[in-house]
């Protein structure tokens, strides 16, 4: 340290310098606190990395879901969405299960029935077999009720359908 030297002006000569403290370290200074601070990075660590996963595995999922929920704001203006809202599902389950490119009618309603754990198919059921002939046959169009219903269904499927190891 260099030495001080006194102020000049005679007021300020019985004052002394503040001396500043010692900054204090962020890191761990016992053993014990060093073990948790790692434990704790650790856990932090993984449970990043399991998020990270989940979050990226579900990218199909939440790319399925906003256009599924811009085809409910468009219910009225567009005729196609029938056919739309078909390939957005059929593109969800070929990407789970390309074994599923061929399922089409009864047999792909079963496939998204098979991904969905609860009680209910809410596929296989008449919303489901008036959607396959919608698809098929023009004189089949759904109402718009019905179109309503079968995308409330689609979008509570993509929201809580169980990926491949569940399916059956």
């Amino acid at each position: 340290m260099s030495l001080h030297t006194p102020p000049s002006s005679y007021i300020l000569r019985d004052l002394s310098e503040v001396v500043t403290p010692d900054s204090i370290s962020w890191f761990p200074q016992t053993l014990g606190w060093q073990i948790v601070a790692i434990i704790l990075i650790v856990f932090v660590t993984y449970k990043a990395t399991v998020w990270g996963r989940i979050w990226w595995g579900n990218r199909y999922r939440r790319e399925a879901l906003g256009v599924v929920i811009a085809m409910k704001n468009t219910v009225g203006e567009q005729t196609q969405i029938t056919y739309d809202l078909f390939e957005v599902m059929k593109a969800v389950v070929v990407y789970l299960n390309p074994s599923n490119a061929n399922a089409f009618g009864n047999e792909f309603l079963k496939r998204l029935d098979g991904y969905f754990l609860q009680s209910t198919t809410p596929f296989y059921d008449v919303i489901g077999e008036n959607w396959m002939q919608a698809l098929l046959q023009k004189k089949h169009a759904l109402t718009a009720e019905e179109l309503n219903q079968l995308l409330k269904i689609c979008e509570g499927w993509l929201r809580h359908h169980q990926g491949e190891n569940h399916a059956s």
